[in-house]
């Protein structure tokens, strides 16, 4: 008598590299006895009594590997499908002192069909026909069981024949096996159906959320929207002609974006193979990966060569913030990004860390750091977070460090509320020019609350104010480019870490590409958006001034009783918004 342990699960091929059985938990796993006599057909019946198996609905796999080959993690499985495999079996494990375990693997039945090509290239992948007691050897037998909703009639070895489950129904499929093929060839295939809906969409047994999930993963790859399961309900019905629950959509979705992205375990395990690829493939990207003193993982870097050699002829301001992530392992992207000279996203560099708290904040400004140095017009803006002063103050001393003035401004609506007419003065002065309006602008907001002016001034006016910032911030004041990027991966914080930046990679090439094109079409020598609103500030404004040459570069203007002095030379005003701004 042997005594055999049975474990219902799947295999699963990780990384194209090793094959691991995944155990079912709800099934879990079955002790039974058999003898050398026991046949195939005996075995599998104990199976399905052990497993409650619905043969209707339902098929088995048997496998197992090799004892010298169990600690090796590559170690393909071996079936056994009939007698001769299972004596083998026995064999193995008697040889094994015991040790060898038998893994069960249940499947539902399904068929596909490639519609839309003429009726004698149609093809049914891996059926088998089946008339024999539905217990026998041969329900079991081939790497693949599938079988329509359709009730099965004068079906053979050689030959299937479907019929809707309605027998006055016009559907009707005719096939033939291939010779030397699992396949079968599609000789007649009438799609329409003249019975009722109702009739036949009970209950769909053989479409499973996994058989649905594998129709509709091609919409999860790469950086496409994950569709919702109310936008799957209306696939399935139009597209395959099944009306499902939307518990099973929303099963059909949770399978096809496992299929299309992979697991979130398995997606740290291949991050450094895909890290050196991107290395490979895109010089000059630099990558970083931490691991904790377990060996596990901690922080991810990436910044890709294109975004770091870009950002010498941009603007040096930055704006960093974090965003949470919504994968199984949580954790937070962590951005770095600036402006181009068309006031469009640029992204420098992201990173996944366990939270934003000041270790992830400092590690992230260090690898940064590697690749942006240190220097007085460079200038950070980002939140009122304690963690990232605290990192900016070590990592970047030189560089300025700025404040959103969207976030003051959300605090003074909780802390001054009384003073919520001063709100729209404290704007105008974060975006004063000259030092001059800013005084002027500053002395209204602290002669109406003095409380309020200084908190201001606590705060620091370098911090959030253009006009005394010790570098120049351009426009950028508020957090527009950090709210851009979390906007833009709202939905990929959902994906697998790799799946994620593969995501951010495919998005940045398309991007890079799209303003290369449009970079040769303008006729000006500056950007589209600057020369709009070059074009706009003649129309509104400067058309009414009083122009005076100077010479042939110095200008002087009067705009009703303040004159100012342009010069085009050094591309300077006393206004200070050519000096800010960089164009006239």
């Amino acid at each position: 008598m042997i005594e055999l342990y049975s474990v219902c699960g799947l295999w699963k091929l990780n990384n194209n590299i090793h094959w691991e059985f995944e155990m079912d938990n709800e099934r879990g796993a079955s002790l039974i006895n058999i003898d050398e006599n026991t046949r195939f057909s005996d075995l599998v019946k104990i199976l399905l009594e052990d497993f409650d198996i619905d043969i209707r609905a339902q098929c088995l796999k048997l496998s197992y590997t090799l004892p010298a080959m169990s600690a090796t993690r590559g170690s393909i499985p071996i079936f056994i499908r009939n007698d001769r495999q299972l004596e083998a079996f026995k064999l193995k494990y008697a040889q094994s002192g015991g040790v060898l375990h038998l893994c069960v693997t249940v499947e539902d039945f399904c068929v596909t069909v490639e519609q839309g090509q003429p009726s004698s290239t149609l093809f049914i992948e891996s059926v088998t026909a089946v008339t024999q007691d539905q217990t026998s050897s041969n329900l079991f037998v081939g790497n693949a069981f599938d079988v329509s909703t359709a009730t099965h009639t004068q079906s053979d070895n050689k030959r299937c024949v479907l019929h809707c489950i309605y027998e006055k129904c016009s559907w009707r499929l005719d096939a033939t096996k291939v010779k030397a093929s699992d396949s079968f060839v599609v000789r007649k295939y009438i799609s329409q159906h003249s019975c009722d809906s109702a009739l036949r969409n009970v209950n769909h047994r053989q479409a499973s959320a996994r058989t649905l999930g594998g129709l509709v993963s091609n919409h999860f790859a790469g950086g496409k929207l994950p569709l919702r399961p109310k936008q799957l309900l209306e696939i399935f019905r139009n597209d395959h002609g099944v009306s499902v629950s939307y518990s099973k959509a929303w099963r059909a979705q949770e399978h096809a974006s496992k299929l299309a992205r992979g697991l979130p375990a398995d997606s740290y395990e291949v991050l450094p193979s895909w890290f050196h690829m991107i290395e490979k493939k895109n010089p000059c990207t630099i990558t970083y990966i931490k691991a904790d003193s377990d060996n596990k993982f901690r922080y991810a870097f990436l910044a890709f060569g294109a975004s770091i050699r870009g950002f010498k002829l941009m603007r040096k301001v930055i704006s960093i913030d974090g965003a949470h992530l919504k994968s199984k392992y949580k954790g937070t992207l962590l951005a770095a990004s600036a402006q181009d000279g068309d006031f469009q996203l640029y992204p420098i560099a992201f990173a996944v860390v366990d939270s934003r708290n000041d270790a992830s904040w400092d590690w992230f400004l260090r690898c940064l750091k590697t690749i942006i140095p240190d220097e007085k017009d460079l200038v950070f803006v980002s939140d009122r977070a304690s963690s990232i002063a605290i990192a900016l103050s070590v990592n970047y001393v030189n560089a300025h460090h700025g404040i959103y003035t969207f976030h003051l401004q959300k605090n003074m609506e909780r802390r001054f509320r009384s003073s919520a007419s001063l709100l729209p003065v404290v704007h105008d002065a974060s975006r004063a020019y000259t030092q001059y309006d800013f005084d002027y602008l500053f002395s209204q907001i602290s002669n109406g609350d003095p409380e309020l002016g200084e908190y201001l001034w606590q705060v620091d006016i370098r911090k959030w104010s253009r006009a005394y910032s010790p570098s120049n911030r351009y426009n950028i004041m508020t957090s527009n480019c950090a709210e851009s990027i979390n906007s833009l991966l709202k939905e990929t914080r959902e994906y697998p870490i790799v799946c994620q930046f593969e995501t951010i990679r495919s998005i940045l090439t398309r991007w890079f590409n799209e303003r290369r094109e449009e970079s040769c079409r303008p006729p000006y020598d500056v950007t589209p958006n600057v020369g709009n609103k070059m074009n706009a500030s003649y129309n509104n404004t400067t058309r009414w001034l009083e122009v005076c040459p100077v010479n042939e570069n110095v200008f002087e203007v009067k705009a009703g009783l303040k004159t100012n002095v342009v010069n085009l030379d050094t591309r300077k005003c006393t206004c200070c918004m050519f000096d800010i701004d960089k164009f006239p």
